[in-house]
């Protein structure tokens, strides 16, 4: 199963990105964007991003400096959020070569 890691402040779209992807067969791990900046941030296994700060206080240039400083998330594939599930879905699938379920 590939893991998604979502970093967004917009609670109500945060739980229609999380359903799609749980649907879709996706594993996903929800944080904050003031949660990655956190020196002991560890999100363990992740196999693709996908950043929304429409609605955060954290500078997009911050939150993606710290996000390629990381060993372990600085080669993983960053899509930020569209605004239609499908299209957010078929950009997952694209970067991560997963079949279509």
């Amino acid at each position: 199963m590939y893991r998604v890691l979502l970093i967004t402040s917009d609670s109500t779209g945060k739980k229609a990105l999380k359903s799609g992807l749980l649907e879709q067969g996706f594993g996903v791990a929800v944080v904050e964007p003031q949660e990655v900046l956190k020196e002991d941030f560890n999100p363990g296994k992740i196999d693709v991003i996908i950043v929304d700060l429409e609605r955060s206080q954290v500078e997009p240039h911050k939150l993606c400096h710290t996000l390629k400083r990381d060993r372990t998330l600085k080669d993983l594939p960053l899509l930020t959020k569209p605004l239609k599930i499908s299209e957010l879905l078929t950009r997952v699938r694209g970067v991560l070569d997963a079949p279509v379920p």
